[in-house]
């Protein structure tokens, strides 16, 4: 048997070498054993025999005059080795895929097609194109901001992952795809819908989705290796994945690569309009003048995420650097560093406002083509920050700035991919670039992913002169200080006024950045759409601990994280206020259990105090004995009550082991989580209760 699967795969890699298409189809194979041998074939076939991997997103709206009608046939397929086709979603309650634009991606016929082509809609045409490019592979992207409403309960239960994996798998069979993409925003995360487009259906989520992520992405990829072992074809499992710390943190990676052929790392989207403070979208390093808060400083670029993808056990061949073929900008601006040392600031972490207009959307995003207009453009000045190795475009006179990535940035992050010895780059979104002229971006990256070129990049020196925008040296000749600003009583809170917001602040939701149990934790505010606040407190046990004034950009987001140190063992609750001149709204309450830090019992003992040998002691009164003519009555004795489960209540924090009572019968936690939805109640939560 042995000799004849190895004959087997002998003829099969030998028909690579002279088919066209590289693959083979054949009735049966044995998944376990044939699998490795299928992906070290498809390997041998990547694009110039290159390793590295250059995946560019084709959206499905990109057809449209909005995205100046860019077709399937315009992707440079000779600078790509894997195309991700956005998005489908999965339903929520059948676990079907979703099409939501029939017409694009089924149903189009393009030019110079007859009406009854079997290359109908963008995957049809891909499927045509793959024809004449055999070496590209073609995934399904699932999901995106928009459509990530399916995954928590399709990864909630072993039933619905393989319900799940099944029909994925079965959708990428039928339109003759390579793989599936799964672009969960994000596992862990609950977050509703926004209100303001209609296309958003939220992404509801839990701490449960720590573990079940990781099973349903090994489901897909054994639904893919069985499929795959009846076609005689290995088929791709990628996944794109978010690089905050917050997001890290709420994912296993080193358990989960396994099941991965790649991870796209979403290396944008950093800092944007969502925020007051301006800062680059997609960082390569932190600046030391950034003046967003230390951690976020620390650990939103993009050398944080991918050395913790490395120190969490992710292969370096299988991190994949994402790029932004887009923009991101705020109007309003002031302030900011000095970028070029002439004294003057140059907008880069300042501040600025929300209202930017975009050819994209609000919040100054526009592909980059678009921006690159401007670069020549009078009243517009080009930066690049020698710290963080990222460029913006800065107009004094709007007072308006973009954070985008222009042919520079990508060659650094080129160098840096290789240096690295990173598994390649991926772009949101191919009709960003300047496609019209040539693919300026898109001939980088493939330069440099699948020749090996080092691009040369321009030295840029730090000026001799850059003071962040709030420099606090030591002056050489001190002058009188100023007298000490007075902070006002915490009961009466100055609040700066309110020149957007309309009304009382939109509700805000609470989340905590660490898993209960360390002393030390985040708390992130985040109001997603609404009147802004411009008081942001925190109370603990019902009494206010910290509290920031915020900049009012309504009716964009606001988000602020408290950072909480030092607790005792306990458990603690908090919820957010936030106030302006027209009121105040709360958030939920969170409950976070501390078990790591120090013990603080409730009552301590008095300390027993030795008495002083040389000073006797006055003795204790003798005890009187009842004249036993008249006995004393004894006291009952004390009953203690049978020990019974506290009943299950919304928003509870529970550990492993603990039992709890829920309509009528008692259940024991397998899974420490906080109660966040009514719908995690012991009787439907069947991965966080076991009935007892």
């Amino acid at each position: 048997m042995k000799k004849v699967k190895m004959l087997f795969i002998a003829i099969f890699i030998a028909s690579l070498f002279l088919s066209c298409n590289g693959t083979l189809t054949t009735t049966s194979f044995d998944v376990d054993s044939e699998t490795s041998v299928l992906k070290s074939v498809q390997t041998m076939s990547t694009n110039n025999n290159s390793q590295k991997r250059v995946v560019g997103y084709f959206c499905e709206w990109g057809i449209y005059a909005a995205h100046d009608n860019y077709y399937v046939t315009d992707i440079p397929f000779e600078k790509l080795t894997h195309i991700n086709y956005a998005f489908v979603g999965l339903n929520p309650s059948t676990l079907a895929v979703d099409i939501y634009d029939p017409w694009a991606t089924t149903d189009i016929v393009y030019p110079g097609e007859k009406w009854d082509t079997t290359y109908k809609g963008n995957l049809g045409m891909l499927r045509k194109m793959k024809e004449q490019y055999p070496h590209i592979k073609v995934l399904i992207s699932v999901g995106g901001w928009t459509k990530s409403h399916g995954f928590h309960n399709a990864a909630a239960t072993d039933a619905n992952r393989k319900t799940a994996a099944k029909n994925l798998v079965a959708f990428m069979k039928q339109y003759g795809l390579d793989g599936v993409d799964i672009d969960w925003e994000y596992p862990g995360v609950n977050r509703d819908k926004d209100g303001n487009d209609q296309y958003d259906m939220g992404a509801p989520g839990g701490i449960e989705d720590k573990e079940n992520f990781t099973l349903f992405l090994k489901a897909i990829r054994e639904e893919l290796d069985r499929q795959g072992a009846a076609d005689g074809k290995y088929y791709e499992l990628t996944a794109a994945i978010g690089v905050g710390y917050d997001k890290i943190a709420v994912t296993n990676p080193g358990d989960y690569h396994q099941y991965l052929d790649a991870l796209n790392l979403m290396t944008y989207d950093m800092h944007g309009a969502f925020e007051s403070i301006i800062g680059h979208q997609a960082p390569l390093y932190a600046n030391p003048y950034d003046t967003h808060e230390p951690l976020v400083n620390e650990r939103y670029n993009i050398d944080w995420a991918v050395n913790e993808f490395l120190r969490l056990g992710v292969p370096a061949e299988k991190i994949v650097l994402g790029l932004p073929f887009y923009s991101r900008g705020w109007n309003n601006v002031s302030g900011g560093m000095d970028m070029d040392g002439n004294g003057t600031p140059d907008g880069m972490f300042g501040t600025g406002g929300s209202t930017l207009a975009g050819k994209w959307g609000v919040g100054g995003q526009s592909p980059y083509f678009e921006v690159k207009k401007l670069e020549s453009q009078p009243g517009w000045e080009k930066f690049f920050d020698p710290y963080s190795k990222a460029s913006y475009l800065y107009n004094r006179q709007t007072k308006e700035l973009y954070t985008y990535d222009d042919a520079t940035a990508i060659k650094t992050k080129m160098n840096y991919i290789l240096e690295k010895g990173l598994g390649g780059a991926m772009y949101w979104e191919l009709d960003g670039d300047d496609w019209k002229n040539g693919y300026d971006l898109v001939n980088i990256v493939a330069d440099a992913m699948f020749d090996g070129k080092v691009p040369e990049v321009p030295e840029v020196t730090p000026p001799v002169v850059n003071p962040p925008v709030n420099p606090d040296p030591e002056p050489e000749n001190p002058v009188e200080p100023e007298p000490p600003v007075v902070e006002p009583e915490p009961e009466t809170p100055v609040l700066p006024e309110n020149p957007l917001a309309s009304g009382i602040p939109g509700t805000p939701s609470l989340e905590q950045t660490s898993w209960n149990g360390e002393s030390s934790f985040g708390l992130r505010m985040n109001m997603w759409w609404g009147n802004n606040g411009t008081l942001c407190e925190l109370l603990e046990n019902g009494v206010v601990i910290q509290s920031i004034t915020l900049a009012d950009n309504s009716p964009s987001a606001q988000s602020y994280t408290f950072q909480i140190t030092g607790k005792a063992n306990g458990t603690y609750s908090y919820v957010v206020k936030l106030t302006n001149k027209f009121g105040s709204s709360s958030s939920q309450i969170v409950t976070y259990t501390v078990t790591q830090g120090a013990f603080n019992p409730v009552e301590p003992e008095p300390p027993v105090v030795e008495p002083d040998p040389e000073t006797p002691v006055e003795p204790e009164p003798p005890v009187v004995e009842p004249d036993p003519e008249t006995p004393v009555e004894p006291e009952p004795p004390v009953v203690e009550p049978e020990p019974s489960a506290d009943s299950w209540v919304l928003l509870g924090t529970y550990q492993i082991g603990q039992e709890v009572t829920y309509q009528g019968a008692v259940y024991v936690c397998a899974l420490t989580h906080v109660a966040y939805a009514e719908s995690w109640n012991p009787a439907e939560a069947t991965t966080l209760w076991i009935k007892k």
